[in-house]
């Protein structure tokens, strides 16, 4: 899929409208011309089946003698980003995190994005400190030493800064991160990575680290 494309479907995915318009406006595009109802209700009917964890979802069914299983056209289909987030970790290898980190849109949008994907609400405000801890790490400021400051009205266990580590891990903005000399994980002389940024890390732990106070 080409990066355009893309952050089309993103757009549409995390959009305030109801799912019914968000899937026909998501087939629309998807097939280049609008589609019958009864596409929206098998979008519903496979998210439903995804999040139920419903056993036929790998059974094999046939439409004029070709065989189809449910995942697959979830994955046809690009319905990636509609599925239950409590039920898909949130990596950046899945298909929708690989389209966010790879489209073609604004730092400042690919992290509203990636902040709608998680299963418990996070603030959009978490964007402007998501951009700092991602700068200053490339700069090589140490993780566990460095505050992040908060936004007014969020608080990180009572206080109105975060250690960089925990707002990083919290949420999950590894594959975010670029290796540099600063930061020792690249040898720019050989152009050689000499560390891990984490990139692609574990999936969110309960507990997300805004907390409205």
């Amino acid at each position: 899929m080409d990066q355009d494309k893309a952050a089309q479907f993103l757009d549409i995915a995390f959009s305030d409208l109801c799912l019914e318009e968000r899937l026909a406006q998501h087939f629309a595009l998807h097939f280049g011309h609008d589609v019958p109802f009864l596409f929206v209700e098998l979008g519903f009917t496979y998210i439903w089946a995804h999040d139920t964890n419903a056993p036929q979802l790998d059974s094999p069914y046939y439409i004029d003698g070709v065989e189809y299983t449910i995942r697959g056209q979830i994955e046809e289909f690009h319905l990636e980003p509609y599925l239950n987030r409590a039920l898909v970790p949130v990596r950046p290898e899945c298909a929708e995190g690989e389209w966010i980190l790879t489209c073609d849109a604004s730092l400042d949008q690919k992290l509203k994005w990636h902040l709608k994907r998680f299963d418990k609400p996070i603030s959009m405000n978490a964007v402007v400190p998501a951009k700092q801890a991602i700068w200053l790490d490339s700069y090589g400021f140490d993780w566990d030493t460095t505050m992040i400051p908060l936004p007014e009205g969020i608080r990180f266990r009572g206080t109105a800064e975060c250690p960089m580590r925990d707002f990083i891990d919290g949420h999950n903005l590894h594959a975010f991160l670029t290796d540099t000399e600063d930061n020792g994980r690249l040898d720019v002389g050989s152009g050689a990575l000499v560390g891990s940024s984490g990139a692609g890390g574990g999936c969110l732990q309960d507990g997300v680290i805004w907390d409205n106070q």
